[in-house]
Order: C-alpha cells, then sequence, then structure tokens
C-alpha cells in the first residue's frame, strides 16, 4: 500500500513541476533560410522523458506550405545535438546523428525532406545527453 502511494505522489509531483517548466517554455518564430544560435540552458524548456531523465530543448515554430522543401541542421561543438520536426497533425520526424558526428539533421542522410502538409511545424531542438547544456547552430 506504501508503494502504490508512493508513486501515486511521484506521478502528481512530475506532472506539477511538468507544468511549472513548460510555463516559461517560449515558442520562438524561425523563417525558410534563417540560421539561428541557441544555447541549451537550465532555465529552458524541460522534457520530463518516459525514460526518467530530464532534457533541456528550445522550442521554434515556422509556417511551412506542402511541397516546400526544407533541410534543418543542428550542429554544435559542445553537445550532442538532436532533432525533432512536429508536423500540424501531429506526426513527428526525429534524428539525433545523421548531420555527421554528433550533429543533427532532418532529413537524416542527404537531400531535403518536401512537407506534406501546409500549416504551423515546430522543431524541437535538444541535447541526446540529459541535462546537457551548451551552444548549438540551428
Amino acid at each position: 500500500m506504501n508503494e502504490r502511494i508512493r508513486s501515486v505522489f511521484l506521478f502528481l509531483t512530475l506532472l506539477c513541476v511538468s507544468g511549472l517548466a513548460l510555463a516559461v517554455c517560449n515558442t520562438q518564430q524561425i523563417i525558410y533560410g534563417e540560421t539561428r544560435n541557441g544555447v541549451l540552458a537550465t532555465d529552458d524548456c524541460v522534457d520530463h522523458n518516459a525514460n526518467g531523465n530530464d532534457y533541456y530543448y528550445d522550442y521554434y515554430e515556422f509556417s511551412g506550405t506542402s511541397g516546400q522543401q526544407i533541410l534543418i541542421t543542428s550542429n554544435s561543438t559542445v553537445i550532442d545535438p538532436d532533432l525533432l520536426l512536429i508536423f500540424p497533425d501531429n506526426t513527428t520526424v526525429y534524428n539525433d546523428d545523421g548531420g555527421g558526428g554528433l550533429n543533427a539533421r532532418i532529413p537524416a542522410t542527404s537531400g531535403f525532406l518536401t512537407l506534406t502538409q501546409t500549416g504551423k511545424h515546430h522543431i524541437v531542438a535538444s541535447s541526446a545527453v540529459k541535462v546537457q547544456t551548451g551552444a548549438y547552430t540551428l
């Protein structure tokens, strides 16, 4: 019984912490062809991942049109960047090391990704290493 109470308490605590972390998470606008210099920091958005670890991330948004071809890269000499692209219907594309070395790239190997949907797309720039901080270029 004590374990069940402890589990429920831990779950509720994580929900509260997660809500607080998301409250300070800002969406940054990015446009086609733009390069951004970002920094993962301890006051960034926090992903309380299902694997039990926390990851810092920056959240970007852009308007995309079906048929548009894009390439997203995240490079760093300080962190192990990873990328998540979220389509308007919430389907996703993820990459960790497709950009060579520890760098991330969508699409993973070469060429461009053709968008299949029109609307707001989101990019999550993060690190493949828990609570890792440092500079990156997107």
